[in-house]
């Protein structure tokens, strides 16, 4: 199993490199950098999701 570390994308690009010799590491690093990037957003918008409900939750009345 390989690990992407988020912050830094190096480790994990020396990791499969060593999987895959031939790999370009110019494009591995632009497709780990925009799937980071991609889940960064995601992460976030689902961090203001969950914020949200639990706001409206406790708004909430109960009758």
């Amino acid at each position: 199993m390989i690990t992407v570390h988020v912050e830094n994308i190096e480790p994990t690009i020396e990791e499969i490199s060593l999987i895959h010799p031939t790999i370009d590491k110019d494009q591995l690093r632009k497709a780990l950098v925009d799937f980071t990037e991609s889940l960064k957003v995601h992460l976030e918008a689902r961090a203001t999701l969950d914020a949200l409900f639990q706001l409206a939750a406790s708004k909430a009345t109960i009758h």
